[in-house]
């Protein structure tokens, strides 16, 4: 039976630039919008479109690398995620499983 350990700070984890990429976004849309008004620039809503559909892009992009390179924190091999159905609770939580260690490393996340 593997133990069952929290992973600290895994909420965390892409935080920093989920906000910044969460900010430029909206300044791209505020682009799309003065751009996009009668009278607007439409360089500022074409730079505002490009912005907001590279930040989105990002977002997806950072998400996958950091649940496709997470690494044990006891041996530094990197493991594959997982997701775990709990029945009780309808809903399903992000996990990693290092066989190395057979320790499976519970995030506290709860995937939709």
């Amino acid at each position: 039976m593997s133990e069952v350990r929290k992973v600290s700070g895994y909420r965390k984890r892409g935080l920093l630039s989920m906000v910044v990429l969460t900010v430029l976004g909206m300044l791209c849309f505020s682009f799309i919008w003065i751009g996009g008004s009668e009278g607007g620039s439409r360089i500022l809503l074409r730079i505002g479109i490009a912005g907001l559909v590279t930040c989105v892009v990002l977002v997806i992009v950072i998400q996958d690398w950091q649940n496709r390179h997470f690494r044990c924190p006891k041996c530094g091999q990197v493991i594959p995620i997982r997701y775990v159905d709990v029945q009780q609770h309808s809903h399903t939580r992000v996990q990693f499983m290092c066989k190395r260690c057979d320790i499976i490393w519970d995030t506290g996340v709860h995937a939709a």
